[in-house]
């Protein structure tokens, strides 16, 4: 009688589809292996962001170095990777940057403010986009929400100088994200189901129309897409894991984004 033999990561077949087989290697990593591949690409993740916050603001490696307290070899090591900083010490240098960029804007004689009243709440705006989504939209899952309830708040602020939504957004690692929603949204884990109690017409109608606009310009993407694209935008790139995105910061990349004047830090 031949051995009963156990599958193996070498033995998987090659038509197993990729999802299938990155499960596979997941489940065989130990707490150890997983603690590392996340520190890895926390560590990839801020050299590209310290490298882009540093060319964008027009720094040298020894203006950041001065700016953050940091010797400026360890600067230099940091965006090659040559290092392994601390969560607290990447966020201390990226924190250190924006303040020091906070300062440095030059103020408009005049700027236009931002009002604190918003047009609505995010859960309102949630509904909405779930009862307007393409029924031929597979991807409409909680990820997809998120991603655009960030564009629309971008949108209202740069378009009408108001929030849509009091609830603020943070920069998690897949974009950002309204922790208040994701939490409600949690356990619907496929295509979010449609409401049965929003009445359209009710809503504000520079709600619905911020709402409209956004799922025309942003709905046509698949829920991945969207997260990578805000991880190539200004307000994920300069704002701490897991801090608020500031609205200012929102406000003065989209007026750039929809050629609106915006108002200046």
């Amino acid at each position: 009688m031949s051995d009963v033999q156990t599958p193996t990561l070498d033995r998987i077949d090659a038509s197993t589809s990729f999802d299938r087989r990155r499960a596979a290697m997941r489940a065989a990593w130990t707490p150890e292996v997983e603690a590392y591949a996340a520190s890895l690409v926390q560590e990839i993740d801020f050299a590209r962001r310290l490298r882009e916050f540093r060319e964008a603001v027009g720094l040298s490696q020894r203006q950041v170095a001065a700016i953050t307290g940091e010797d400026q070899g360890d600067i230099s090591r940091l965006e090659h990777r040559e290092l392994n900083p601390s969560v607290e010490r990447m966020n201390r240098i990226l924190s250190r940057l924006r303040a020091y960029a906070d300062r440095t804007v030059v103020k408009t004689a005049d700027p236009a403010p931002i009002s604190t009243r918003p047009l609505t709440t995010a859960s309102t705006a949630a509904a909405y986009l779930c009862a307007i989504h393409d029924d031929e939209d597979s991807d409409f899952t909680i990820l997809k929400l998120q991603k655009l309830l960030y564009y629309a708040q971008g949108y209202a602020l740069a378009l009408l100088r108001r929030p849509l939504f009091p609830e603020r957004i943070k920069a998690w690692e897949h974009g950002p994200v309204i922790p208040q929603l994701w939490k409600a949204y949690q356990d619907d884990t496929g295509i979010l189901p449609r409401p049965t109690d929003l009445d359209l017409l009710s809503l504000d109608p520079q709600v619905r129309a911020i709402l409209d606009r956004v799922y025309t310009d942003y709905g046509q993407y698949a829920a991945w897409a969207l997260r990578n694209m805000t991880h190539e935008e200004r307000p994920w790139v300069e704002t701490p894991r897991n801090e608020e995105i500031g609205r200012r910061l929102m406000a003065d990349f989209f007026a750039e984004r929809l050629h609106a004047p915006g108002p200046r830090s």
